[in-house]
């Protein structure tokens, strides 16, 4: 998968777009398709950097998402439903 992380604070160019490996969802949790992203106000802070804002690195940008689920194991299997996700 595809993500914009930090691995450290500063202007625009510290946002890395990178390849990491597709997490496997586990019981009870769903594997969704980010079609499309919004920076917003919270993510340009965090990316400069708040006062008391400890993050682990690397950190993953956006906020906001907008999300597929395209796959659920165990007892539910609803593929294909739109869900919005702020994390």
């Amino acid at each position: 998968m595809r993500v914009v992380a930090l691995h450290r604070h500063g202007g625009p160019e510290v946002l890395e777009l990178e390849d990491w490996p597709t997490p496997e969802p586990g019981p009870g949790q769903v594997l969704v398709r980010v079609e499309a992203v919004a920076l917003n106000h919270l993510d340009l802070f965090v990316r400069q950097g708040l006062p008391n804002l400890k993050l682990e690195y690397p950190h993953v940008l956006p906020f906001e998402q907008f999300r597929i689920a395209h796959e659920l194991l165990e007892e539910r299997k609803q593929f294909g439903k739109i869900v919005l996700a702020l994390v």
